[in-house]
């Protein structure tokens, strides 16, 4: 599913689905349950990257994109973001 399909499906802009994508925005609750949806996936299997691994392993994906550190963006009326270094493996 290309990011215009996706972002077609839940109502959101082709450009909002790539900062998702890429950690630079922040999507609501019903945003996430739209996603899932539309991904024909769980909620939790978009934040759980055990499945993803195993799709590596298995030759799924053919070239990978380096890891960074993750991001936990916390949006309110300030609008702070907050950066969480990622856990050691």
């Amino acid at each position: 599913m290309s990011q215009f399909d996706l972002a077609e499906e839940v109502g959101l802009s082709e450009g909002q689905i790539n900062n998702i994508e890429r950690g630079k925005s922040w999507v609501g609750e019903l945003t996430f349950a739209l996603l899932a949806k539309a991904l024909h996936v769980s909620q939790p299997a978009l934040t759980d990257y055990r499945e993803n691994e195993a799709f590596i392993k298995s030759g799924g994906l053919k070239r990978r994109a380096p890891r960074k550190p993750a991001k936990l963006i916390v949006r309110n009326r300030r609008q702070t973001l907050v950066s969480i270094p990622a856990k050691k493996r």
